[in-house]
């Protein structure tokens, strides 16, 4: 009988130092991540009641902005231990939400050197199914990954032997052997229940946490396949041509670099290949086209939105070149777009794995090149560009997805000719009609 007292009272000091010990390893603080996927808002400011519920204060989004800022950090991820020591935090914690039909919403939590702590998921029928089932058992599930669910079972096991052993000093051997496996049972359903509900295992299989939309680099190539149509408005005399080109294919590349959250540099280049362009009476000319930019770019963030800003120095030129000694060369004026671009954007994700995407830039032109060094010496003009597509996710790379868009661009001219002068025409309008399909890589 003494045996058995020891016991339970060995016991109860073991349930009490579990409790203290969980106590002791819940964090005090913890930074709730970014969230995404249908119902994402609500689902962060579930966890987030759940967190508060349990004593533990949530980082708020401005502190932890500020915090990127002063540490020079794009977001929180780019360097965990730097955060969690600079705000005394204990835990990160994300989340998104997947599917379209039946949804299944993801929260992982991290610990402060970014380790996985554990992890736990849920799903529904619909956003508001998902929302009810989180709802119920958020906090039972966060409070088993942030106490360490480990220091939870360890009591319960403790008390389980210390039984056992009374037991064996009341009953014969052969009813003591009965007595542990009755007991080894529970114990081990106990364990098992533990880890289906709370997922608390860091060997877990769920993905993790969803990409961050703070992406520093974003890579894009593939092709831009555009047609051109030059006209003229009242060419009344001269002899200049108009010009139609149809669908072609330009190699393009797109670059963008954030050296913060908000600021970076941005950059574009293309260039038409095997391009031939071929008169009225047949006659081919060798024809050349080139565009480029390079510029800073801002953004700023609504959520996951993302509104971009951008000035630029843009080139662009399209060139028909006549064969040496021919005395009937295309009257087609060669241009040589210089011009600055000033405009803005929008990235809109629709889940974790679909974007749209577009925008439109203002071009104010400095130069045009032959059309107005040779040909129209008074001439003026502005222009105008916009584009507007989606971007998805492809599976083969994290970071790595698929761009359609479709983009317009226009120019038009005053010619501001003169009676006297040698070409008169009223004015003008170059108008490009194009499509781009690109492969990017956002990391």
């Amino acid at each position: 009988m003494k045996g058995a007292i020891s016991s339970l009272l060995a016991s109860a000091l073991v349930l009490s130092f579990g409790v203290r010990a969980a106590q002791a390893d819940k964090p005090k603080k913890v930074i709730i991540e970014q969230f995404s996927g249908t119902g994402a808002e609500q689902f962060k400011r579930l966890v987030a009641g759940a967190v508060a519920k349990q004593g533990i204060e949530v980082v708020t989004d401005k502190k932890r902005a500020a915090t990127e800022a002063d540490l020079g950090l794009l977001q929180v991820s780019d360097n965990y231990p730097a955060v969690a020591k600079e705000l005394g935090v204990g835990a990160f914690i994300d989340g998104t939400v997947t599917g379209s039909k039946h949804l299944t919403a993801r929260l992982k939590v991290k610990g402060p050197d970014g380790a996985s702590l554990g992890s736990a998921s849920w799903t529904g029928a619909s956003a508001k199914k998902l929302l009810n089932s989180i709802d119920d058992t958020v906090a039972k599930k966060l409070a088993s990954i942030l106490s360490g669910g480990a220091a939870k079972e360890e009591a319960p096991v403790a008390a389980a032997a210390a039984k056992e052993e009374a037991v064996a000093e009341e009953a014969p051997k052969a009813r003591k052997k009965k007595a542990a496996d009755d007991e080894e049972k529970p114990a081990k359903s106990k364990e098992e229940d533990a880890t289906v509900s709370a997922s608390a295992s860091t060997d877990s299989e769920e993905p993790s946490g969803p990409p961050s939309p703070y992406a520093r680099f974003d890579l894009a190539a593939g092709a831009h396949v555009y047609g051109r149509n030059f006209s003229y408005n009242k060419s009344l005399q001269g002899g200049q041509q108009a010009y139609k080109l149809p669908a072609v294919p330009a190699p393009t590349i797109q670059a963008d670099v954030f050296f913060t959250k908000n600021i970076g540099l941005t950059g574009s280049f293309e260039y038409s290949v095997a391009l031939i362009s071929e008169d009225k009476g047949g006659f081919r000319y060798t024809t050349s086209s080139m565009g480029y930019s390079i510029g800073a770019k801002y953004r700023h963030f609504f959520g996951t939105t993302e509104l971009l800003g951008s000035v630029a120095y843009s080139g662009y030129n399209f060139k028909i070149t006549p064969e040496a000694g021919d005395k009937t060369p295309p009257q087609v004026a060669a241009v040589d777009y210089k011009q600055v671009k000033i405009g803005a954007g929008l990235r809109i994700p629709v889940s974790d794995k679909f974007a749209v995407i577009g925008g439109g830039n203002y071009l104010h032109l400095l130069s045009m090149g032959e059309l107005r060094d040779v040909y129209f010496p008074f001439a003026t003009g502005r222009g105008g560009e916009g584009y507007a597509g989606v971007a998805f996710g492809l599976p083969w790379a994290s970071g790595l997805e698929g761009r359609l868009t479709g983009d317009f661009r226009r120019y038009v001219f005053s010619m501001n000719s003169d009676k006297m002068d040698t070409r008169q025409a009223g004015g003008a309008v170059d108008q490009y009609l194009g499509a781009n399909i690109l492969f990017a890589f956002r990391k």
